[in-house]
């Protein structure tokens, strides 16, 4: 069976790469494209040129387009590592899988985020959007098998806060690994945020359900827990850089606070009068479904979408419902969990312009989910359909 998913997994991404480099241009590309090249050009944001967005996307880009800085080749070039942050996406999200059902079927998530029709194309543009769910991902697996790894073994404790061998020790002994899973997991999610401000639920539930379990494993004596000092040490460090940066560099503070915060909300303030309902997109469409009307393509990406909402909300309870209600399993299902609804929450009623590239990391969760009820129906036949179980 994973040779077969292999097989449909690389068909897909050639499909995907076809349309990458060939595609149209959507006009958030061209924007955030001129704000790459002016910081290769030595511009500094907010002090040179208006942005409501931090220039840690621009700085991302800023190394590939060294190789085009003058040319038209750097939407190419865009495009090309924006193909790249897809696949790792989907590497990440194939870890995750096999983290949590095993890896008898982890490719099946990427191959249904591979083909699935919305927002199939908001994954080849240049735009942080897909970059940031990445690092959320990302963050969200560290978390997962820091809460796994720690679970299985004693808490690491400081007999003092000063205890600096006890802090080295961590770069020397692998056994201490799962300190560095709780410290990547909170730079990942704040990485998340500094270059997307719209991925704050990753940062607040995975801060959120790592306070809870660290409290509930040591009390208040989880300030001496040196897994939760790494975990919140790995959480402020990029804040704490990019705040440096903003100190020393643009050297006005009030300007990045009103650029970041007010200057977003302004912008988005037209809402008002370009009114746009949470399922627009589901309507049918040629850009996402193949033909205007009822397409195959439409009917395949609303089961999709539907199987996977449904299986959420089962997997919500589940962790106290099935017979495995092992901490580490409830933790990791209410993070994936909980973090999914409270995305479909936001779009749904906060989000102001419900484009579809607020659909990214929702959509990596359908595939999350959707694999659930296959590998489920999977598993419920291979005992009658031995070729199956042998693939």
């Amino acid at each position: 069976m994973t040779i077969l998913l292999a097989v449909i997994l690389l068909f897909l991404l050639s499909l995907r790469v076809d349309i990458g480099l060939h595609r149209f241009f959507d006009a958030d590309e061209f924007t955030h494209v001129s704000l790459a090249m002016q910081v290769l050009h030595g511009q500094v944001p907010y002090r040179d040129f208006m942005t409501f967005f931090t220039p840690a996307y621009s700085w991302f880009l800023g190394v590939p387009f060294r190789l085009a800085a003058s040319s038209v080749d750097v939407f190419t070039i865009g495009r090309i590592v924006s193909l790249g942050v897809f696949f790792a996406l989907l590497g990440v999200l194939t870890a995750l899988f096999g983290c949590m059902r095993g890896w008898k079927y982890a490719l099946l998530p990427g191959v249904i985020l591979s083909f699935l029709p919305l927002p199939y194309d908001k994954f080849l543009e240049i735009r942080p959007d897909t970059l940031s769910a990445l690092l959320g991902f990302t963050g969200v697996l560290f978390l997962i098998l820091g809460i796994h790894s720690s679970s299985s073994r004693l808490s690491l404790e400081l007999r003092r806060v000063g205890d600096i061998p006890a802090w080295l020790s961590v770069f020397t002994r692998w056994k201490h690994r799962s300190i560095w899973y709780w410290f990547l997991s909170g730079a990942c999610f704040s990485l998340s945020v500094l270059l997307l401000q719209k991925s704050v639920p990753f940062l607040a539930v995975g801060a959120g359900m790592s306070f809870i379990y660290f409290y509930y494993r040591h009390g208040l004596k989880l300030f001496r827990s040196r897994e939760f000092l790494w975990c919140a040490g790995g959480t402020v460090l990029p804040f704490f850089l990019f705040f440096f940066w903003v100190v020393f560099v643009i050297r006005d503070i009030d300007l990045v606070r009103y650029s970041l915060t007010t200057l977003a909300f302004e912008v988005n303030k037209m809402s008002r009068y370009y009114f746009m309902e949470p399922h627009l997109y589901f309507f049918p469409t040629a850009q996402f479904f193949g033909g205007e009307g009822i397409t195959i393509g439409l009917l395949v990406n609303h089961a999709i979408w539907m199987i996977g909402i449904c299986m959420g909300a089962v997997r919500l309870l589940t962790p106290w419902l099935s017979p495995d209600t092992s901490k580490a399993r409830v933790y990791a299902e209410g993070i994936m969990a909980s973090l999914f609804f409270i995305l479909v929450y936001l779009y749904m009623y906060y989000v102001p312009l419900k484009h579809p590239q607020y659909l990214i990391p929702i959509a990596v969760f359908i595939a999350f989910y959707a694999s659930d009820v296959f590998v489920l129906f999977l598993h419920a036949i291979e005992k009658h359909i031995r070729p199956i179980g042998v693939l």
